[in-house]
């Protein structure tokens, strides 16, 4: 699925694999050299991620049931992330994407032939 940025005008994730098992959601970019520049994993439900046992630096971009964006951090490895009660899931990304005015707090993303949030 792609995720657009309905706020800013912009494709923020053309390639998002979206993981609804605990188990994917678990072990996400585990055992992977990492996203690539427009690569993405969408973890639902979820409202905290961690970089336990990554080499690589992440984006992560915290979604509610609207697909209004609650937070934009970036977790070095072995980090975790904040915990959003009202989170319905976590758009992990590689690192800088979220940077400048790409996508920040309070801005409206679409899932184009995904599930929905």
């Amino acid at each position: 699925m792609q995720i657009v940025n309905v706020t800013r005008g912009n494709i923020l994730a053309p390639e998002v694999r979206e993981v609804r098992s605990f188990w994917g959601r678990l072990t996400g970019w585990l055992n992977h050299a990492g996203p690539r520049p427009g690569q993405g994993l969408y973890l639902t439900p979820c409202r905290g991620v961690h970089s336990w046992g990554l080499r690589f630096t992440i984006d992560a971009v915290y979604i509610d049931t609207k697909g209004l964006v609650l937070e934009v951090c970036t977790l070095l490895p072995w980090r975790i992330g904040p915990f959003k009660p009202s989170c319905r899931g976590v758009l992990e990304l590689a690192a800088g994407t979220c940077q400048g005015r790409v996508c920040q707090k309070g801005d409206l993303l679409e899932q184009i032939n995904g599930k929905g949030w």
